[in-house]
């Protein structure tokens, strides 16, 4: 089950990818995609592409932000250890070594119909249409495979 939310996500983070904007920051720094809705906050580090870290929380609305904006902070910087992770119900995987040319994956993109919470956060990359946002990530991935 929880393979099937990974891959669900990953669409999402290809989604956000194929703006061009976004994918040219990517290259330029490290950047944070994160999705909030249907029960979890996800988190993605992506630097040039490349996913190097994901994590995952419950999270549901109304839920106070303040100790997700905690976790969001340690996730982009490589420190949140994975028991925390584990203690919110979720967990956190990071790269070994982060590349520091990621500028600690400052810039946060938000999707999902939940964005609108971390607003102050980051900048909304995708709203309410998660599932046209993860199918444009599926097309986008297809895409880059054959071209």
């Amino acid at each position: 089950n929880e393979y099937i939310i990974v891959d669900g996500f990953c669409s999402v983070i290809y989604g956000v990818l194929s703006n061009p904007g976004i994918m040219g920051r990517s290259y330029r720094q490290g950047i944070t995609i994160v999705h909030l809705g249907f029960g979890y906050a996800r988190a993605a580090l992506v630097y040039q592409e490349r996913l190097m870290g994901i994590a995952e929380r419950r999270w549901e609305t109304g839920m106070n932000t303040s100790d997700l904006i905690d976790e969001l902070e340690s996730f982009r910087l490589g420190w949140l250890p994975p028991e925390k992770a584990r203690l919110n119900g979720g967990f956190s995987i990071t790269a070994a070594d982060l590349p520091s040319e990621a500028e600690g994956f400052k810039p946060a993109y938000l999707a999902g119909p939940d964005a609108a919470a971390l607003a102050s956060h980051g900048k909304i990359a995708g709203g309410a249409e998660s599932c046209l946002l993860a199918c444009n990530g599926l097309y986008y991935a297809l895409w880059g495979q054959y071209n």
